[in-house]
């Protein structure tokens, strides 16, 4: 079954809900609800993904350069972290973002300095913000 939710009750578009019965081997019924937010193409919606961005794929790799400098394993930076090693991975696979706070610790840990970091995909977005403005300048 499937019933889509109006925008007047959640104010976002595609909002979908999915309700499945599903019977166990105990001839058990259960019912599953989930939400599931289906990809929106208004811009009035349209969240951006900072992980996906070139700025984000940028400050990983620089990171991972950094770790491999210092001749760090995963694990050993993850230690010194205090974090799981799959957190180190995460991060460098581009799979999780670090908050502020994180990135300070992150780059404490490697002994790199953040603001390099910043600078790196600061010149970046200001490089990919020219090119926008002349690729929209050009239509």
């Amino acid at each position: 079954m499937l019933s889509r939710l109006g925008e007047s009750l959640t104010n976002i578009p595609s909002i979908y809900l999915f309700a499945f019965v599903c019977m166990s081997q105990q001839r058990c019924l259960s019912l599953y609800l989930f939400w599931v937010q289906a990809p929106c193409t208004d811009k009035r919606y349209m969240v951006n993904r900072t992980i996906y961005s070139p700025e984000m794929r940028t400050l990983t790799t620089w990171l991972r350069e950094q770790r491999e400098r210092q001749g760090l394993t995963m694990r050993t930076l993850a230690d010194r972290l205090g974090k799981p090693h799959s957190f180190v991975q995460k991060v460098e696979q581009g799979e999780r973002r670090l908050d502020v706070v994180e990135y300070l610790w992150y780059c404490s840990a490697l002994g790199a300095p953040p603001k390099d970091g910043i600078d790196l995909i600061s010149n970046l977005h200001i490089s990919l913000s020219l090119q926008e403005t002349r690729s929209h300048n050009k239509r």
